[in-house]
């Protein structure tokens, strides 16, 4: 059976056309071998994102001429198969090979490809559109309630397509009907995360180098800012104040087996236990909680900028140092200064507001003014990081608040803002009983609120 694309007659419908008539096409169509290298070279992307988001019902002008001329030139290679293979199990074969092929050649030279390196090349991609996928899957679990998600999920077409070329073919499916402009634009979607994974694993920052990375960092730490071989058990009470978003009223801390706390007045409680490391800066012993992380999906920093060149990014992999008296923080960072980023030009950005009003980062409309940190960027590796002091009780707050300190609260604001609206663009995010029900399932994390 003949397989088929579309393109738009002088109305500006789109129509279907079998891969024979699109090279029969071709021959009465004068191609100038300039413009075809001026367009290989102008974006990897077959489809507009950012424009297109604002147009959802149909093709925006030049993707559609660009996305046409892939397939006529594509129809031409599929043509010669068909010519040449005649044995129907053999052509299925050959017709799929020669169209990831195809997508090879089309992309090499813009991604400097060794022309042996089309398996390896082809299986990157495929692994990429499978990602991109899962990523969103991952979004929409992390996110939406269950009562939300019909509007949400990936169309049966998209969520089964593994082939970019398959993607490319949705792209260009016709139909003016809600559900076609809605494939069309999940295909779009899943493109071009592929492609923004697949540069950043070209490039060197998928999940795995950034993880790689991290555990480097962390062994640096360890063998250079922390002393050796030695750890405490601590325990805390936080009181939370239910009048003040349940942020932290009063907090204690003490050794383990020190006997129980003190009767709480508060009718929120919070026990746990910590396991602080120590620096040792001018012959002080100073206790420290530290964590690190790696973001799990950093293509999502890149839609939240409309970037995409992974190299803008420098807050990839975090580090963060929690402690317990604000003179520690300053010994900690002079520390870190010391022993870790001493070269000049090192360290990039330092802010901080753990000694001032105001949101720590003025340029971030997102970051609450409740959120308190000292925060700068380094460089070390050949990897940007990410580096936060933060106070205890800080910290907890970042947790435990239903404020807009909480790390929870402020992640969806940034989803709502930058994300949801560009990877959804059918769904209305301004809905008040959608939203309402998005952070109700995001408190619903933190265990100990009622």
């Amino acid at each position: 059976m003949e397989s088929s694309v579309h393109h738009a007659n002088g109305n500006g419908h789109a129509v279907g056309v079998s891969d024979k008539a699109l090279a029969q096409l071709l021959e009465k169509t004068s191609i100038d071998p300039l413009t075809d290298q001026m367009f290989i070279q102008h974006y990897p992307n077959l489809v507009e994102w950012q424009d297109q988001l604002s147009k959802p019902p149909s093709i925006i002008r030049g993707e559609r001429e660009r996305l046409n001329r892939f397939f006529f030139q594509l129809a031409r290679e599929r043509t010669k198969v068909r010519q040449t293979i005649t044995d129907p199990d053999l052509q299925t074969d050959a017709l799929r090979d020669v169209s990831h092929r195809f997508l090879f050649e089309y992309y090499r030279k813009t991604y400097r490809l060794a022309p042996d390196s089309f398996e390896v090349e082809r299986d990157r991609l495929f692994s990429c559109v499978r990602e991109a996928r899962a990523s969103v899957e991952r979004l929409i679990d992390r996110y939406i309630p269950e009562v939300d998600r019909l509007q949400i999920d990936m169309s049966s077409d998209v969520e089964r397509e593994d082939d970019p070329i398959g993607l490319l073919r949705l792209c260009g499916e016709g139909g003016s009907d809600s559900l076609a402009m809605r494939t069309r634009a999940e295909a779009r979607r899943q493109l071009t995360i592929a492609m923004l994974l697949y540069e950043m694993h070209r490039g060197g920052s998928a999940y795995d180098d950034l993880e790689r990375d991290m555990t480097d960092f962390d062994n640096e730490l360890k063998q250079r800012y922390f002393v050796r071989g030695r750890s405490t058990r601590l325990l805390f009470s936080a009181d939370l104040d239910p009048a003040a978003d349940n942020r932290v009223s009063h907090l204690a801390i003490a050794p383990m087996g020190a006997g129980e706390f003190p009767p709480s007045t508060s009718s929120a409680r919070l026990i746990g236990r910590i396991e602080p490391r120590f620096l040792n800066v001018g012959g002080k012993d100073v206790p420290v909680v530290y964590e690190t992380r790696v973001k799990e999906d950093p293509w999502i920093k890149l839609i939240q900028k409309n970037e995409r060149d992974p190299r803008v990014l420098r807050d990839m992999c975090g580090v963060r140092f929690i402690f317990f008296e604000l003179e520690d923080v300053e010994l900690g960072v002079k520390h870190l200064r010391d022993r870790i980023v001493c070269v000049p030009g090192t360290v990039f950005g330092q802010v901080s507001n753990l000694a001032r009003s105001g949101a720590i980062d003025a340029k971030n409309i997102h970051s609450a003014e409740e959120f308190r940190a000292w925060k700068f960027n380094v460089k070390i590796f050949d990897r940007f990081f990410e580096i936060q002091f933060m106070l205890f009780k800080d910290w907890l707050n970042e947790r435990c608040s239903r404020g807009p300190e909480n790390h929870t609260n402020y992640k969806l604001r940034r989803m709502l803002a930058d994300v949801f609206p560009k990877l959804f663009p059918y769904v209305d995010w301004n809905d008040v009983g959608l939203r309402r029900r998005m952070y109700a399932m995001q408190l619903g994390k933190i265990g100990h609120i009622i």
